[in-house]
């Protein structure tokens, strides 16, 4: 089969918070894909060719991006696909707060496969992604239970990203933990 040529574009879409389907509402970093495909085969115009038509239209995609996730929402046209849960994806732990705040209230539960993670034969690793690093705490605390908390707010506006690292024994889980600061 012949090769086609095409241009396009990529344009960014900002953040966002997103349907991310099973997961929930999550911030995400947008992007608008754009191809644009035409040329000939020989001398003929490919796009005179009715059974080709719908391949050599231009295709626009809006992909968005959570950090430690991947792709959790897909618009083509006026088609959205939203992220249907994956095994071994956990749900990640989400931080929002506007830029300048002092405080942030509450720790978050860590939930494995969705259920709290409620033993101390766990140990917790953090692995940050973004800079600066050491913003987030994790213990087992009083109510018998794992969580997260931010020890600081000084991250610029934008996404921050870690991975919650939970091991007991062989096995290991990866939690991610977004920081949105608006």
């Amino acid at each position: 089969f012949p090769s086609f040529p095409y241009n396009g574009r990529i344009s960014p879409l900002g953040i966002s918070r997103i349907d991310a389907g099973e997961l929930g509402t999550l911030p995400a970093v947008g992007m608008r894909v754009m191809l644009n495909p035409g040329g000939t085969w020989g001398d003929l115009l490919v796009l005179t060719y009715p059974e080709l038509g719908p391949v050599m239209q231009r295709r626009t995609t809006d992909l968005w991006f959570a950090p430690g996730v991947g792709i959790v929402q897909r618009k083509d046209g006026d088609v959205t696909h939203h992220l249907t849960a994956v095994d071994g994806i956990q749900r990640p732990l989400v931080f929002e707060f506007a830029a300048g705040t002092s405080t942030y209230s509450d720790p978050l539960q860590i939930l494995l496969d969705g259920e709290p993670v409620t033993s101390n034969d766990w140990s917790a690793q953090v692995l940050y992604h973004t800079s600066p690093t050491g913003w987030l705490r994790v213990n087992f605390d009083g109510t018998g239970s794992w969580r997260a908390s931010l020890t600081s707010l000084a991250q610029g506006e934008g996404l921050h990203s870690a991975t919650l690292r939970m091991t007991r024994g062989d096995e290991q889980v990866d939690v991610p933990v977004i920081v949105y600061v608006q």
